[in-house]
């Protein structure tokens, strides 16, 4: 049989519920705000100025993770455009592998 906790037993174990709940609510606060900045990032709305690092607050790896692949998926739909800018909208009488390029990489576009 459980002896029955004394008064300031009782205060102790309230105490250290207390901080236990503190710091959940803490560490649960911190993660909404790293999943919403890798949701930020992913949808490419990260502003260069605010971009978190390392030891900040919103930072996770996660969050880094997605932006690198942003920034990259970034570079190379630039570059895709470019491409395209650079064959021009296929005429009748382009060549076909200049038609199938340009549709090959508007498909990737979309």
């Amino acid at each position: 049989m459980e002896k029955e906790m004394t008064r300031e037993e009782l205060i102790s174990e309230l105490n250290r519920f207390q901080e236990l709940y503190s710091k959940a609510c803490s560490e649960l606060d911190r993660e909404r705000v790293q999943h919403a900045g890798c949701l930020t990032a992913a949808e490419g709305a990260t502003n260069p100025e605010h971009i978190a690092t390392k030891g900040m607050y919103g930072w996770s790896l996660a969050y880094q993770t997605t932006l690198d692949l942003r920034l990259k998926y970034d570079k190379m739909k630039k570059s895709v455009i470019e491409a395209m800018n650079n064959l021009g909208v296929p005429q009748p009488g382009y060549p076909m592998p200049v038609a199938v390029a340009y549709d090959l990489l508007k498909a990737g576009l979309d």
